[in-house]
């Protein structure tokens, strides 16, 4: 969610990000942009939001008061996940093809540094506690850790199994999903190493830390669940049933609501966080809801996968979670970018 309180979901079989509004979970918006959007990071200080656009090796930008595109920014190949760091004002975006990772000054829109880091470095996440940012790469199953005022990576943490999206929880551990083995590593910030591993659903995904009650939402692509995490005992609490395909994941602390990008159905699931139910909602991002198994109501978007699921709220302190989507392709007619 954006300060004017819009969800932004990137259809990457498309052309266009959908924008839910945050009160009524319907689509106020639809803006064009170029083929295939990936990755996105909200910046409060300009009030925009960064979308990577990995066949095209650009970041378009995105202005949240007109809701359209203001500049492009070339970057490396193949750009997925992108952050927005609030120390700095920069944006870092992982170029999944050539294994760096793109500086973008969040004041001029112009690359300022390129990093070198892991093998296909797919997500990007910025711990705002420690000032690091962390890049997992997804063929060589590590994250590399940047420091934000240097441009450098500072370490190398090993992980499960082709690590994609990542959550940071307020005891400063952060929880990767690894797709490749169906597990979520939780990393120890202070020491940069693995502290535990738990299973969770086929192919998890994306991963969501909610504030509201200390757990951490895992999306499980192949079985169409949510694993929910307790970040105190690093065990799963609930396992959520939603939509076809889950993939990104964002949680909003302006409603206590998780948002679920299902990429199957054309759909963001809706989970509330502060209270005891379990009832889904989902919204539809084209123009039939399509409700899950469980209770679940939806808000369509267009007929493309969804691929990330953008909620940045500006409150008294920054919070931003961005989320990263789908590694690999389900469907044969609906190809996903790599």
């Amino acid at each position: 969610m954006a300060s004017n309180g819009d969800v932004y979901v990137s259809n990457v079989g498309g052309s266009t990000v959908s924008v839910i509004s945050g009160t009524s979970n319907s689509v106020i918006a639809s803006i064009t942009v170029n083929s295939g959007p990936n990755g996105m990071a909200y910046d409060p200080s300009n009030g925009d939001v960064y979308v990577s656009i990995p066949g095209s090796n650009d970041v378009q930008v995105i202005s949240t008061s007109s809701n359209s595109v203001v500049a492009t920014v070339p970057v490396g190949s193949g750009p997925r996940g992108v952050a927005y760091d609030s120390a700095n004002g920069d944006i870092y975006v992982a170029n999944l093809n050539d294994n760096t990772v793109s500086v973008i000054s969040g004041s001029s829109n112009a690359v300022v540094a390129t990093i070198s880091v892991g093998t296909s470095p797919r997500g990007a996440f910025v711990d705002p506690s420690n000032g690091n940012v962390y890049v997992s790469n997804r063929d060589d199953n590590t994250l590399s850790v940047i420091s934000s005022s240097t441009n450098t990576v500072t370490a190398t943490i090993d992980v499960g199994s082709e690590p994609l999206d990542m959550a940071v929880s307020s005891n400063g551990e952060i929880f990767v999903a690894n797709q490749g083995n169906n597990t979520v590593s939780v990393v120890q910030a202070s020491a940069n190493q693995a502290i535990a591993t738990i299973s969770v659903g086929s192919t998890p995904f994306g991963a969501a830390y909610a504030s509201s009650n200390g757990n951490v939402y895992v999306t499980n692509t192949d079985d169409n669940t949510v694993s929910v995490i307790s970040s105190s005992s690093n065990q799963v609490l609930q396992t959520i049933p939603v939509g076809n395909g889950p993939a990104g994941v964002a949680f909003d602390p302006t409603n206590n609501d998780v948002y679920v990008a299902n990429s199957n159905t054309d759909t963001v699931s809706v989970i509330p966080t502060a209270s005891t139910s379990t009832t889904v909602s989902s919204t539809p991002t084209a123009s039939t809801a399509q409700p899950s198994s469980s209770s679940t109501s939806s808000t369509a978007v267009p007929e493309f996968p969804f691929q990330f699921v953008l909620v940045a709220a500006f409150t008294a302190a920054l919070a931003v979670a961005y989320v990263l989507l789908r590694g690999r392709q389900l469907r044969p007619m609906r190809p996903i970018p790599q």
